[in-house]
């Protein structure tokens, strides 16, 4: 690569820095965290008071070193949920996934193999879309967009845990596995439970006004979860805060089921170091909905804690080359769990 190239991929990933921080900042901007790699928002999302900034994976980080992580062919197998359901149908996941039921393209349907006709509602995902973006829970194709490609799938129904706590929504765990570049193992890096509000709609994501809990991975027991509110505040609550529905304690069913699932998953597919996985609780066990490969972000997790906490987790990231030598010697000299 030359200079020039050099130096304008530089300042390409700084104008894509401050987009992103403008966005997430709403205009508080803290220079310390800028300069330490960090949005400015997460001077009141993260626990900054409870634990040492370097044990967290860093904004920087994580958009600019995690995405490299993955082959470009396993990004683009999740990235696209008409080629992840094909896959999901043959049997490469470990998981039982949703049932497939067409696809919605200029207009028209085209029911998949053995669907006569589609149910009084449906889940409407665009082909391509992500964070949640343009789901829709629909009744009728008139409701789509003619101009946007869907895929269609059965709504879920949630376990009677998570129902509890909101009815509305299948409420999903993101669980996040990566494979270990020296030994190839795979193991369970963390894991986060979503619950929607009325202000996320359809959808659980935290973006759009979701709250998210923890999941201790070896208890499986739900933490409180924090909201994003917009103002400069953390907030967090141990029950659902329409609902009243108590969520920390509450213990996850089936946990290592979907910690078993998760881990033979990644190992079925060659080139995939670090995903996402978001999985759903049916009253018939575990449903996998989707993977997460170009950048299943580890936020999910810091909102309550610093993925850097674990020596395994350190050496991991050390390894891919995501965090620096100089930030893993660091770390070892701090008193971490």
């Amino acid at each position: 690569m030359s200079w020039r190239s050099s130096i304008c991929r530089r300042i390409e990933g700084y104008r894509k820095w401050y987009l992103m921080e403008r966005r997430s900042s709403a205009g508080r901007t803290s220079l310390s965290l800028l300069r330490k790699g960090f949005f400015s928002n997460r001077a009141w999302l993260y626990p900054l008071d409870q634990f040492a900034w370097e044990s967290f994976l860093s904004d920087w980080e994580i958009e600019f070193r995690l995405p490299k992580l993955n082959s470009l062919a396993a990004r683009q197998l999740f990235a696209d949920k008409l080629r992840f359901h094909e896959r999901a149908r043959g049997g490469a996941f470990a998981f039982a996934t949703t049932t497939f039921l067409g696809e919605f393209s200029a207009g028209k349907i085209q029911l998949a193999n053995g669907q006569e006709t589609l149910p009084s509602e449906f889940i409407a995902k665009p082909v391509r879309g992500s964070g949640g973006r343009g789901v829709m829970r629909a009744s009728s194709p008139k409701e789509l967009d003619s101009d946007t490609d869907y895929l269609l799938e059965e709504i879920v129904q949630a376990a009677d845990y998570a129902r509890r706590i909101y009815p509305n929504t299948i409420n999903t765990i993101r669980v996040l596995t990566v494979r270990d570049p020296v030994t190839d193992e795979v193991f369970v890096l963390g894991a986060a439970h979503r619950f929607a509000t009325q202000a996320s709609g359809p959808v659980d994501n935290f973006k759009s006004g979701g709250i998210v809990s923890l999941v201790d991975s070896e208890t499986a027991e739900l933490s409180a979860a924090i909201v994003n509110t917009g103002a400069p505040e953390r907030k967090l609550f141990d029950c659902h805060p329409e609902t009243g529905e108590k969520i920390a304690g509450k213990v996850v069913p089936e946990w290592e089921q979907i910690k078993r699932c998760s881990i033979q998953s990644m190992s079925a597919v060659e080139g995939l170091h670090y995903i996402g996985w978001d999985v759903a609780l049916s009253p018939e066990g575990p449903i996998l909905i989707e993977g997460n490969a170009t950048l299943p972000n580890p936020n999910l997790l810091q909102f309550h804690r610093p993925v850097l906490l674990d020596q395994r987790s350190r050496d991991f990231f050390l390894h891919t080359g995501v965090i620096s030598r100089q930030k893993h010697e660091r770390l070892q000299g701090l008193s971490l769990r």
